[in-house]
């Protein structure tokens, strides 16, 4: 993309005194990251700069009177103009009525279709970003994504000439919350510029569609948040549904959360979006800042992985692929009861009382609370809550409280001293539940006295009964993370390309010896290559067993074995890894215990030195 003639990049959306210096300081940063490419500033309105109008591009820009002598104002413009080869009036539009009936702001969604058209009229690259002007993109790496993205395999709902790349937050899951077909984000589109064009030629939203549930009953199954709505479609579902339609006559989508073609809108949905990873190319929107460590997002919207298992197993149900969000949006007691252990809670899972949230970590600075895991749902049984404390700081206390029933009940407590140059105990904090549920259970982490520390996650594992045998384990391909693989007829079957194959759902075992055993589907090989398989300890970052083989006319493959220590049995699984191979077919893989003497004793030596450390520390 840094070749003239390459790029370019339209920013959209108005300009005024209060936001002109933030416009600025993006627009140079895009001319930073790309120097080479075209850049449009395209206005949807301005009350600062006035210029000369030649079609829809001005120039000659200058303030206006009252800003005139403002320095200030005059800088950022200078620095505007500097940035971009052109700036691009939008023809007129008006604002709408709010789009929810709890909102107060005006929907300005034709002032955006209007700034759009324009902006990408002027564009001229063999590929464009459309994109807000109030957000930025901090790495190229979407660049990677969308052609990685746009390489796989469309079906029979393909309009576009190539997938476009969009935002995954605010793309929603029609089946979950928010159950909206064919709610696209609109915060940028990255693509071929002929195909973002298409996406952008729809008309404005008239009034009559915009009021459309004031004077309309909502569908019978509508849910609370769905009766919120004014509009007959939502922005994105308009934007998205005008511009598809006309290439897929069968697209039907009669109002906001219409069911009848709600999978084939996600049909259209896949074959022409990619979602993006917004974490991996290091998004930044200000205004909606809270929505990126909202972990209820993952299951109210589509992301990237579920995307991506979505695209490879287009034969299966989509409710199916998407079981796990739907269970957790819509069955939080019973998600709480069935979900598999050990349950790990990322950081934007978790409450951050007192912290605050950097750089995927929640740090802290006073005394409070540095972060909880939220309410959720426990059955009958042995826990231990285990948080990942790093980088300490002064001596101190730090408490873990775990709690059920909005914190009237007091499951357990344990306090950890800290003093100077002694090492951090295991953060850890044993619990039990006594009655067959538990509801609204938290895990709560507190610092006292402590001058700074940072929490990067907490996993909740449940404790075996000590004289409980080592388990057996099957996971049918069904069940399987799926990476550059796909479901067929219940075998996992790899796609094109190296990398992730697959990998078993989070697991725990009792210490002791183990093999993880393979099992190969008749359709297995076609093709020399490589098959890496590793059981990993997800939580510790650690490799417990490892094993390479080549696949070429293999009719089955050895055990991986490996050993569990005492406190090495968190949060396993196993992943498999391909190269070189044109299809490679799995149907399972079983964790047994190894039986074997040499195993048995290699186990014992393992755990005699975990308990020599432990005693030396």
């Amino acid at each position: 993309m840094d070749e003239p003639g390459r790029l370019s990049i339209v920013l959209q959306g108005g300009l005024s005194a209060g936001n002109s210096v933030a416009i600025a300081n993006n627009c140079r940063h895009w001319r930073t990251m790309f120097p080479a490419a075209e850049i449009v500033l395209a206005l949807s309105g301005t009350n600062l700069v006035k210029g000369d109008l030649e079609g829809r591009v001005l120039t000659a820009c200058r303030l206006v009177e009252g800003h005139a002598s403002d320095t200030g104002l005059a800088a950022a413009l200078a620095t505007i103009e500097a940035s971009c080869d052109s700036i691009v009036l939008a023809r007129p539009a008006t604002p709408l009525p709010p789009i929810k009936s709890d909102a107060h702001s005006p929907n300005h969604v034709n002032l955006q279709i209007a700034a759009a058209q324009a902006g990408l009229a002027q564009a001229s690259g063999e590929f464009v970003l459309r994109v807000r002007n109030d957000l930025i993109l901090l790495d190229r790496g979407f660049i990677d994504q969308y052609f990685a993205g746009a390489a796989l395999p469309r079906g029979d709902a393909a309009a576009l000439g190539a997938r476009v790349l969009v935002s995954w937050l605010f793309t929603l899951n029609p089946y979950t919350t928010e159950r909206l077909p064919l709610h696209v984000s609109d915060w940028f589109h990255f693509g071929r510029l002929v195909d973002v064009r298409t996406l952008w030629d729809v008309p404005f939203l008239e009034l009559h569609d915009a009021i459309h549930y004031k004077v309309h009953p909502y569908a019978e199954h509508s849910n609370l948040i769905e009766r919120q709505f004014n509009l007959r479609l939502a922005d994105e579902q308009f934007i998205a549904f005008h511009a598809l339609k006309r290439f897929l006559p069968d697209l039907r989508l009669d109002y906001h959360n219409d069911h009848a073609g709600r999978d084939r809108c996600m049909d259209a949905l896949l074959d022409n979006f990619i979602v993006c990873d917004l974490d991996a190319t290091k998004c930044l929107f200000e205004k909606y800042g809270a929505e990126f460590s909202r972990y209820e997002r993952t299951y109210h919207c589509i992301t990237p992985a579920q995307w991506r298992a979505l695209v490879d197993n287009r034969a299966v149900d989509y409710r199916h692929t998407l079981r796990h969000a739907i269970s957790e949006a819509l069955y939080p007691v019973q998600h709480g009861i069935e979900a598999p252990f050990p349950r790990v809670f990322p950081v934007m899972r978790l409450l951050q009382g007192a912290a605050r949230r950097v750089n995927g970590a929640l740090v802290f600075e006073k005394n409070g609370v540095l972060g909880a895991s939220g309410r959720t749902v426990l059955p009958r049984g042995d826990y231990v809550a285990r948080f990942d404390v790093r980088n300490s700081v002064g001596k101190g206390r730090y408490v873990l409280r775990a709690t059920a029933a909005q914190g009237k009940v007091a499951l357990a407590s344990r306090t950890i001293t800290v003093r100077p140059g002694a090492p951090l105990e295991e953060f850890e904090l044993a619990f039990g539940i006594t009655q067959a549920v538990a509801h609204d259970v938290e895990v709560i982490l507190e610092a006292h006295d402590i001058r700074q520390a940072s929490l990067h996650g907490l996993m909740v594992r449940r404790v075996e009964p000590v004289d409980a045998a080592p388990r057996e384990q099957v996971f049918a391909a069904s069940a399987f993370a799926l990476a550059h693989a796909r479901l067929e007829q219940g075998v996992a079957v790899s796609s094109a390309g190296n990398g992730p194959f697959v990998e078993t759902l989070g697991f725990s075992l009792q210490p002791g010896a183990y093999v993880a055993r393979l099992g190969l589907s008749p359709r297995r090989v076609a093709g020399s290559g490589v098959l890496t398989v590793r059981v990993e300890d997800r939580w510790r970052k650690e490799t417990l067993g490892q094993a390479q083989f080549a696949l070429a006319d293999a009719e089955q493959l050895e055990d991986v074995a490996f050993v569990v220590g005492d406190r090495d049995h968190c949060d396993l699984a196993v992943v498999c890894t391909i190269e070189g191979v044109d299809r490679f077919a799995l149907e399972s893989i079983a964790i047994e215990p190894d039986s074997r003497p040499d195993a048995l004793l290699h186990s014992a030596g393992y755990r005699l030195a975990n308990y020599l450390r432990w005693f030396q520390k």
